[in-house]
């Protein structure tokens, strides 16, 4: 009975980490040294944050899972809004979605339901 519950643990984590991570207020965010350090949090934050859930929910379609990133990746923006001096981006939108998409490609090959010879 336990063990159901343990299962969904990582998208639990993985959903904490992308609210913390995209919420916090712009002067809290630490300066690493380069330009690309935001887009880099974002494409790996929902990359993490779809295999979690992909791996937490193996019935549920990679297309859907997909449609719950960018649902995520929305109302996350919509939220920065409210956050101190944070704002919305349809560029963070795109590159979460594209962590997400990355990362729902490698599961897609792993689980054998993206074969490479169909493809092209």
């Amino acid at each position: 009975r336990g063990g159901n519950r343990a299962r969904y643990w990582p998208t639990a984590i993985a959903t904490t980490l992308v609210v913390i991570a995209l919420f916090m207020p712009g002067p809290a965010v630490p300066d690493v040294g380069f330009d690309a350090a935001g887009v880099l949090v974002h494409f790996l934050l929902f990359a993490v944050w779809a295999s979690a859930v992909a791996r937490d929910f193996p019935r549920v379609p990679l297309w859907q899972v997909a449609g719950a990133a960018l649902a995520l990746a929305v109302i996350t923006e919509l939220g920065q809004m409210l956050a101190i001096e944070r704002s919305f981006s349809v560029a963070d939108i795109v590159t979460d979605l594209a962590g997400a998409l990355g990362a729902l490609l490698v599961v897609g090959f792993r689980r054998g339901r993206l074969d490479p010879d169909r493809l092209g």
